[in-house]
């Protein structure tokens, strides 16, 4: 295994003297030792700092060998402060790709990501798809993300640190510095736990117990203003360090203990600080020589002064690991410290911890050490014994073997490394994004930072400017009409569709850009229908319906209500055509386009998992406080909109029959935006009596439905007339630990029977109040429940994993859709030298083979020649064959005009007593069609190879003949290839 360590830590004037660079320097050095005969290590440097480069290689030469020290040239001018320098920033991120795939290693490891702020620093993690390097970051800390009000108040800063969070989880493996790190990543992130280990930390080993002669230590104390026993920090100045609240603590210590000692703090500290910490002191009650400021301290006068302190106390409010403590602990001083993020790992003893948030307890901790001999002595003996199971070996070791678990599979020995420069490819990204009132605007925040690990995206919208810092800060948002100027510069394009007014604008996108269509709703006949109704498409409605279902549901149209056929139809064609492919996230979706198109049309589609992180909930108690609720009350939630198909007077009568209507404590909430008109009035009158015990919110914020969601006791989710979706708030409940009861309806029905109680999909009130009950009854199953669900959403349905099967699609479908394959056909025929240029009826001819080879993904139709019937004959004829034709066929009337085939749309909305105004269109058979004349004419049939056993010419149609047994005998012969029952007899082209 080849690694390859980017030291750019031990070279930035931020990291190379502080923690990080100290860090990164002993763990690159200990893995060379531990990988030697093993695994071959090499360094990545920069000629950006010039000055460290001599230095590091006279370390790492004798360890990895001169040839394996890698120092590549970048641009300068690439620090992120300064707007301008984006551009160069990102080719010199490019550059730098380009070398190291020049190197050729098996595993990047990057050991600080956090570079290049204020300085040349380039660190990036954009692998190229098919790339075989894994790329490892160490993970330090998270303390900027979780305190940004202190630590990213500046935009640009926070622009650039989000941009690393990005490029954070990019990564294939991080190696968290302590558990406390890891856990962040996890919770805070929501990065996979099999990605994050904890390698731990380890320090230097002249970190020792020494033996210090007097005048030695005299000399010492002297030059650092100590002049008695003295309680020692080191660290930082820092809001998190709590040096205050160090400083304030002190000065509450008794007045002999203050006497006889001084409080000493040691780290590098700029003027005012020292003037405003020495103030702090002095306002406090503090003599001027009770606290002493060090200033830097050599690193040898450090280890010395652990080993003279009296006692050594950490403070701080959050750290990473927290080093200066365990430096302390080997040097054998007594030491203290705050039971906050990683610091009782490292001390490893509870009567050793204090609450750094109150001086009162800073104080007692201080004094119990300095009072009570017996236990600091014991302190100092229970340091030794943990810093022993720190070591740089140790946590090199556990660093290497997680990079063995990444490792890319061995390349063949005869194969030379390639060195070509592959980019990622560059994806318009269009959906509704945070700031528009849509489930799939947040669904996309939280699977963009994922995807992006795959492609290089831009966001494309005209809504309003963006209410994410995480997107703004990581993806160029364009508008359409920008993209439509520059479309050829995109090699991917995917379209986030479902059934509302959010995706109308990306219809005529689509027809114009094809990609690959994520279809959150089968049915689109809403988002149509508001389209056509506020003016955005003329018919987009009545001509998808045309489309998708035929004369059928333009017949059903003009003897109903438009809102009553959104829930018959789907009406979604005029936009799947267009698609190169379709991912869904429920099987029960392509089964539903197998159902209604036919067994080929449902393989252009692919099933994805629904992305959903296990998020870290507010705790129970805290949101009920917040929302009002009392601790004591037992909470049964249904999210979202209420509607009929939510079954909400359903679980009202549920409810009302079962033991829990009579519980004082017990209520049902339903979280989300109220009902219709006369939904409503159904619902009122069904809780009308319950009072307070069943309420409804109306529309919440997303904030307030997390609450909800960490508040509830129990979550319900229901559904009836499902239209292919996919129910966000079940995943939701899922991973908020919410033990869940739902119907097995619709893509519900996929869930696994364990994750939450899986009722019928005809569901019967008894049943549910049933299910009400023993929730309610059970604590043991609601805790068994939400463990189970919650580990299904961590293991079927991470982010991470569904933006690989994201990628793994598009990737298929960009490979082997027909449009796609098309486009590169095209290309391919420009590019040939052929002689002379081709006719105009030449190059229509190639187009319309190709189109017609790809129309065998369609659902097949049924081409009546009607070419010189009458319109009696059609009002005779067509209505029957619209009734009764079978699923999946459409028909389609086409006659012989001028020498070609047209459709004639016209004379069927006529004959069916419909509006016309449908579009006609030329007749591209496909090789799923059959061909039925009618005709008493018989021109000639267009590719009479293309229809084979489906082509038939129906005799006496032009009589009195009874129509509805002909029309049965019709179907027989399309359902059974090959037969013709009478009246057809197969279309013989002699007859002609």
């Amino acid at each position: 295994m080849h690694i390859l360590i980017d030291l750019q830590a031990c070279q930035t004037l931020g990291s190379r003297n502080r923690g990080i660079g100290r860090y990164s320097l002993a763990l690159a050095r200990a893995m060379a030792g531990v990988a030697a005969g093993t695994h071959r290590v090499s360094v990545l440097l920069s000629d950006r700092f010039p000055d460290t480069v001599t230095g590091l290689r006279d370390v790492f030469s004798p360890l990895v060998g001169a040839a394996n020290i890698h120092t590549i040239s970048l641009p300068a001018g690439c620090h992120y402060l300064d707007p301008s320098n984006f551009t160069r920033l990102r080719i010199a991120e490019r550059i730098r790709a380009h070398a190291i795939r020049q190197i050729n290693p098996d595993i990047v490891h990057v050991s600080s990501l956090f570079e290049g702020l204020g300085d040349d620093a380039v660190v990036s993690i954009e692998p190229p798809p098919g790339a075989m390097q894994r790329v490892a970051v160490t993970l330090y800390d998270l303390i900027p993300y979780l305190h940004q009000t202190v630590y990213l108040a500046n935009p640009a800063t926070r622009h650039w640190y989000y941009r690393r969070l990005q490029a954070l989880r990019n990564a294939d493996l991080l190696l968290a510095i302590s558990e406390s790190s890891r856990q962040e990543a996890i919770a805070a992130l929501g990065i996979d736990a099999s990605q994050v280990v904890n390698m731990s930390s380890a320090i230097d080993e002249h970190f020792v117990p020494v033996d210090i002669a007097p005048d030695e230590q005299r000399m010492l104390c002297r030059r650092f203003g100590i002049a008695r026993d003295f309680v020692l920090y080191t660290g930082g100045i820092d809001y998190r360090k709590n040096v205050e609240g160090l400083i304030h603590a002190y000065a509450m210590l008794p007045a002999d203990l203050r006497t006889r000692h001084q409080l000493v703090i040691v780290c590098s500290i700029n003027p005012d600080d020292e003037r405003r910490l020495h103030e702090e002191a002095r306002n406090r009650g503090m003599l001027p020589d009770e606290l002493v400021l060090t200033g830097y301290v050599p690193e040898a006068d450090l280890v010395r002064l652990y080993n003279l302190a009296k006692l050594f106390v950490f403070p701080s409010l959050h750290e990473g690991f927290g080093l200066p403590v365990l430096e302390a602990m080997a040097c054998g001083t007594p030491a203290i410290g705050a039971d906050r993020s990683s610091i009782p790992e490292v001390i490893g003893r509870a009567d050793a911890l204090f609450d750094p948030t109150s001086q009162q307890a800073i104080t007692a901790a201080i004094v119990h050490a300095l009072r009570d001999d017996a236990f600091r002595q014991q302190l100092g003996r229970h340091g030794l014994e943990r810093a022993r199971q720190f070591s740089w070996r140790a946590t090199a070791s556990r660093a290497l073997e997680a990079f063995q678990a990444i490792a890319p599979p061995l390349a063949r020995a005869d194969i030379a490394p390639s060195v070509v420069s592959v980019p990622r490819q560059r994806l318009a990204y269009f959906s509704p994004l945070p700031n528009e009132r849509s489930g799939i605007a947040d669904y996309s925040a939280e699977l963009l930072p994922e995807l992006a690990r795959h492609y290089e995206i831009e966001l494309v919208t005209d809504a309003t400017p963006l209410d994410e810092d995480w997107l703004q800060a990581n993806f160029p948002v364009r508008s359409t009409e920008w993209f439509q100027r520059h479309a050829d510069h995109y090699d991917r394009v995917l379209y986030h569709i479902g059934n509302s007014q959010f995706h109308v604008h990306m219809l005529p996108l689509l027809r114009r850009h094809p990609g690959v269509v994520m279809l959150h709703d089968y049915f689109l006949s809403g988002m149509l229908r508001y389209a056509e109704t506020f003016g955005h498409e003329t018919h987009a409605f009545r001509n998808s319906l045309f489309r998708t279902h035929g004369y059928a549901a333009l017949v059903d149209l003009a003897q109903r209500d438009a809102m009553a056929l959104e829930m018959d139809y789907a009406a979604n064609r005029s936009i799947l055509d267009f698609a190169l492919g379709v991912l869904v996230h429920s099987r029960y979706s392509i089964e539903l386009a197998g159902s209604d198109y036919g067994s080929r049309y449902a393989a252009r589609f692919a099933y994805v998992p629904f992305a959903r992180r296990a998020l870290s909930t507010p705790s129970r108690a805290d949101a009920r406080t917040r929302l009002g609720l009392d601790a004591e009350a037992f909470v049964v939630c249904a999210f979202g909109f209420m509607a009929p198909t939510k079954l909400n007077l359903e679980l009202i009568q549920a409810w009302q029959g079962s033991a829990l209507s009579s519980h004082p404590q017990a209520q049902l909430v339903f979280v989300g935006q109220h009902p219709s008109e006369d939904y409503g009035m159904q619902v009122e009158a069904a809780r009308r009596g319950s009072g307070s015990a069943i309420r409804i919110t109306g529309f919440v914020s997303p904030a307030d439905y997390s609450l909800w969601l960490a508040a509830a006791d129990v979550g319900v989710q229901l559904r009836a007339q499902s239209r292919g979706e996919t129910s966000a708030a079940i995943f939701d409940c899922l991973a908020y630990r919410l033990p869940l009861v739902f119907n097995a309806h619709g893509s519900a029905a996929e869930l696994p029977d364990d994750v939450a109680i899986k009722l019928p999909d005809r569901l019967h009130i008894a049943s549910l109040a049933h299910a009400l009950e023993r929730l309610f009854d059970d604590p043991a199953l609601r805790a068994d429940l939400a463990r189970r669900g919650h580990d299904f959403v961590c293991q079927q349905h991470a982010p991470r994993l569904a933006a690989r099967c994201y990628a793994d699609a598009i990737e298929s479908f960009y490979r082997n859709a027909p449009l796609a394959s098309e486009s590169r056909l095209l290309d391919d025929i420009a590019n040939l030298d052929a002689g002379p240029s081709l006719s105009p009826d030449e190059c229509t001819e190639i187009a319309a083979c190709i189109a017609r080879n790809r129309l065998d993904t369609r659902p097949p139709r049924l081409l009546l020649d009607i070419t010189g019937m009458s319109p009696m004959l059609l009002r005779q004829w067509l209505p029957e064959f619209v009734r009764q034709l079978p699923t999946p066929w459409l028909m389609e009337c086409v006659e012989h005009v001028d020498s070609a085939w047209r459709t004639n749309r016209a004379s069927v909305c006529a004959a069916l007593g419909i509006p016309e105004g449908l579009p006609e269109e030329p007749l591209l058979p496909g090789h799923q069609d059959a061909w039925l004349t009618l005709s008493a004419s018989q021109p000639e049939l267009p590719l009479p190879g293309l229809f084979a056993h489906r082509a038939a010419r129906l005799e006496n149609s032009q009589s009195s003949c009874p129509v509805l047994p002909i029309v049965r005998a019709i179907v027989d012969w399309l359902q059974s290839p090959g037969t013709f029952p009478p009246p057809l007899r197969p279309f013989v082209l002699s007859q002609a």
